[in-house]
């Protein structure tokens, strides 16, 4: 899990970082943005991940420490990820939508891949099924939905959507906003899973 997670940041910072220089930003500016925005996404997505198991933390507060152990939340990623994106552009004086955009533009990649290392790992999985695409992980007694495969594969169809929007140019902050529209859209149906 950890390896595909860690897979989905660097591929999406790779290309991140390669639309950004064609795009006008400097190899410095991008480079502090990839950096920062993954360590304050990592710490977002532990919060809110703590927050939502306070009671579990309150007890063991020893464990908040242990990330390796799982723990992630990634709306709180994309909340924290946002308001340091939003703040690094004010104060670097950065087209915020633009960056909002491109940042965006690239986020479904690694939640394709991270997807797939919960699916590897048989976490976040979907309730019981006899439905045709049930998987049987080896520490369950019965077949479950594969909800990690279904946002991986909502995910992809979001990221070939942008793709698209991104070719053709669109009006600043329809990307950003798409996203955040189809992101919600998705793990809300999927949930029901």
């Amino acid at each position: 899990y950890g390896v595909l997670v860690a897979t989905g940041i660097f591929v999406c910072s790779l290309i991140l970082q390669k639309i950004a220089l064609k795009s006008g930003y400097s190899e410095q500016v991008i480079s502090r943005l990839i950096f920062y925005l993954i360590l304050w996404s990592i710490i977002g997505a532990r919060a809110l991940h703590i927050l939502v198991h306070f009671s579990y933390y309150y007890r063991y507060p020893i464990d908040i420490i242990k990330i390796r152990n799982g723990g992630l939340a990634i709306e709180g990623g994309i909340i924290a990820g946002l308001i340091f994106l939003i703040s690094f552009c004010k104060i670097n004086k950065l087209n915020t939508l633009k960056t909002l955009d491109l940042v965006a533009f690239v986020v479904p990649i690694g939640q394709i891949i991270g997807r797939i290392g919960c699916f590897l790992n048989g976490c976040c999985h979907g309730e019981k099924t006899d439905f045709i695409f049930g998987v049987k992980f080896p520490h369950l007694s019965s077949k479950v939905h594969p909800t990690q495969l279904y946002y991986s594969f909502f995910y992809l169809l979001l990221f070939l959507f942008l793709l698209i929007l991104y070719k053709r140019q669109v009006k600043q902050g329809i990307i950003f906003s798409t996203y955040l529209i189809s992101f919600s859209l998705i793990r809300y149906l999927v949930d029901f899973f």
